[in-house]
């Protein structure tokens, strides 16, 4: 007796198109990661489907034209004759349906890794009572069919601890609804793989096992809208991240590492977030303040000594350039006065001279409340602000900022910092368009673009009236071992870091931060404003 299948869900679309999981033009390769030909001839008929729908029946008509093209295959092949190849008609064998969400799984996982062989799906179907019954109640028992095995996926048998099993299981953890199951944990316990929607429970390691016994949700209906990127085209993107961030091209490695977790599913703003707080960025801010704070190399031990307090949370990268500059080697090395201290914060920070009336303002400021606090009212200045913006934008976009994204960046600096800035515009839509062209403008003579100048006198300008908190100077971090040459140096170090700090990609890529613009909003587009106004323009 022939029936339908089973339960419709919310539509659901995901980019690209059928030939894009078998093999067509790059551009139609969206969701696929992998090109294999052969199945045009047998998909062309369908190119104006979505490879993942609610449609039964279009799922496995997909799952067909892999089939026919070489790419699917069950063992037995009971299992496709039976529980696939008619629903592919629009009917199920009665004892035989199959859940529309592993139906789904098999062509999201055909779109990302090209070809799939499954070893279980619903037992009884094709005469199998193994395990139906008490105490086991395996889920491959229900009807419809709730659970299947991989056996292979992109021509690697899958044991559940190999990186094949892994990349599947962080691929479909993307997708799946929160609850759904999968096996071999401890096949993977002595490197554990850290999901969000997928529960994990021991198996035998010779499959990788998925099921939905204990969730009747559909999957996730956002992120199949979404297009993944396949590696082939989060390289480029990866490669830009290094060049801007690193200086440096990446290895075969660190490209595959950073763009399988983008084709993966994990946001752009998690990879940007994770070069941001890489040891090796950090150095190079770290020795770039040396030289562009106080003209010098710094010695081996003070360089460590700030990473080291980078690690414990005492400082955080955006604070290297505000230590050095309140710094008493920087203050001896213009006039050792307070005067001469002011009118380099004009000339740095500003690319501008100061009235002789502004140098006796912010003079006297610095005998009032010290140094680091002055520091502070130039570096969270709307026009200093601005600036350091419109240098990002130069550096990363290639252009000037328009007039409301500088307005709407300028209004979150202050919350997320310019490592949150940084990371905010090289995971945007605008940069990764110019990754994928490779052909971003470049800016011969960069202009930097003020929000609104500062005043040119303190009559102009009210003096700040400083909280009760601020009326005391922000102290410089003590050094751990006084010496003329570590000037200035954080707190005694924390555990010392790899020889050979690198962005490579971890297990958990680091969070975004929580304030951070959604990297899908391009940054010409005004991010969330703050109430809290930035401090007092210099």
């Amino acid at each position: 007796m022939l029936r339908t299948t089973i339960a419709l869900i919310t539509a659901i679309v995901v980019g690209g198109s059928l030939l894009g999981a078998f093999g067509s033009s790059p551009s139609a390769e969206a969701v696929s990661g992998v090109s294999t030909t052969g199945a045009v001839s047998a998909a062309a008929a369908l190119t104006a489907l979505s490879p993942v729908t609610n449609d039964p029946q279009q799922l496995a008509k997909v799952i067909v034209a892999a089939q026919k093209a070489g790419n699917f295959s069950t063992d037995p092949g009971s299992i496709y004759d039976r529980e696939i190849a008619p629903a592919a008609t629009g009917q199920v064998i009665d004892g035989c349906g199959v859940d529309v969400r592993i139906l789904q799984v098999i062509v999201l996982t055909l779109n990302r890794f090209g070809s799939a062989r499954v070893s279980d799906i619903e037992r009884p179907c094709i005469g199998s009572n193994l395990n139906c019954g008490a105490p086991t109640y395996s889920v491959h028992c229900l009807d419809p069919g709730e659970a299947i095995d991989f056996a292979n996926v992109g021509g690697v048998t899958l044991n559940g601890s190999n990186t094949q099993t892994r990349n599947l299981l962080s691929y479909l953890d993307h997708f799946v609804p929160s609850g759904t199951n999968a096996g071999q944990q401890e096949c993977r316990a002595s490197n554990p793989l850290p999901l969000t929607n997928i529960s994990q429970f021991s198996d035998s390691c010779n499959h990788q096992h998925i099921d939905f016994r204990n969730t009747n949700q559909p999957m996730n209906a956002a992120a199949l809208a979404s297009v993944l990127p396949t590696i082939a085209q989060a390289s480029p993107y990866v490669k830009m991240l290094y060049n801007d961030y690193l200086n440096r091209a990446p290895s075969a490695d660190e490209i595959t590492g950073w763009a399988t977790q983008l084709a993966n599913g994990a946001p752009r703003n998690s990879v940007s977030t994770g070069f941001v707080d890489s040891d090796e960025y950090r150095l190079i801010r770290i020795n770039a303040a040396y030289q562009r704070v106080l003209g010098r190399g710094g010695d081996a031990t003070g360089i460590q000594n700030w990473l080291n307090a980078m690690y414990a949370g005492t400082i955080t990268t955006d604070d290297i350039e505000t230590s050095f500059y309140a710094s008493a080697e920087y203050y001896q090395k213009h006039g050792n006065t307070d005067l001469g201290f002011v009118a380099s914060l004009y000339t740095t920070l500003l690319n501008r001279n100061g009235s002789a009336s502004d140098y006796a303002f912010w003079t006297n400021l610095v005998a009032l409340h010290g140094r680091a606090w002055v520091i502070t009212q130039f570096w969270s200045s709307q026009e200093t602000i601005s600036e350091r913006i419109s240098l990002m934008y130069q550096t990363y976009l290639g252009r000037q900022p328009d007039a409301g994204g500088l307005a709407g960046w300028v209004a979150v600096a202050l919350q997320i910092g310019d490592s949150g800035l940084r990371s905010a515009l090289t995971s945007s839509d605008e940069y990764w368009a110019l990754s994928q062209s490779g052909n971003r403008p470049t800016v011969l003579q960069p202009q930097v673009q003020r929000l609104a100048p500062a005043p040119s006198s303190p009559e102009t300008t009210p003096a700040p009236t400083p909280s009760e908190s601020a009326t005391t100077p922000t102290p410089a971090p003590p050094p751990s071992s006084p010496s003329p040459t570590i000037t200035p140096a954080p707190p005694a170090p924390a555990p010392t870091p790899a020889a050979t700090p690198s962005a490579t990609p971890s297990a958990t890529p680091p969070a975004p931060p929580a304030s951070a613009p959604p990297s899908s909003a391009p940054p010409s587009s005004a991010p969330p404003t703050s109430s809290t106004p930035p401090a007092h323009t210099p």
